[in-house]
């Protein structure tokens, strides 16, 4: 499952979205939700969504698979379609595709985690909660399989 292709991060509270690529979906999501976890996620729209509805409220798909070479080019077709750029609807910084491919991540300054640390003081949603084992399960059987949704439609 863990192939190049497309996929939307969706959140169902504010009906907004995130459209991107990678050679890796299933490591990619992993990545998202880590820097999501912890406030640091580099795109700030979407971590202030995830702030306030709380990770519940988002959703992975899969729109499609595609080979390595053409994943730039795929998601700027999904990214002109769904207008994902536009802060009414999505969460996407740029209108313009680009890979970050071989793209180090630089290490937070203190100031920067101070800030961060600051920005999620009062954030109670969800804090302590705790799902049934059932649900556990659920979530569990969920991440170990990336959803395929062939064209994600935004409501």
């Amino acid at each position: 499952m863990n192939k190049p292709g497309i996929y939307v991060i969706y959140c169902d509270m504010s009906g907004k979205f995130y459209i991107g690529s990678s050679v890796k979906i299933k490591a990619r999501w992993l990545d998202h939700k880590k820097t999501l976890r912890k406030g640091i996620h580099r795109n700030d729209y979407l971590q202030n969504s995830w702030n306030k509805y709380g990770e519940p409220a988002f959703e992975f798909h899969v729109i499609e698979y595609c080979p390595k070479e053409n994943l730039i080019e795929r998601e700027q077709f999904y990214l002109d379609i769904f207008q994902a750029h536009k802060s009414l609807r999505g969460y996407n910084i740029s209108p313009i595709a680009a890979s970050c491919l071989g793209v180090k991540r630089e290490k937070l300054s203190e100031e920067r985690k101070k800030e961060i640390s600051k920005r999620l003081i009062g954030n109670k949603y969800a804090l302590g909660f705790k799902h049934t084992e059932a649900t556990r399960r659920k979530i569990s059987i969920a991440m170990k399989e990336t959803t395929f949704c062939p064209l994600f439609i935004p409501p």
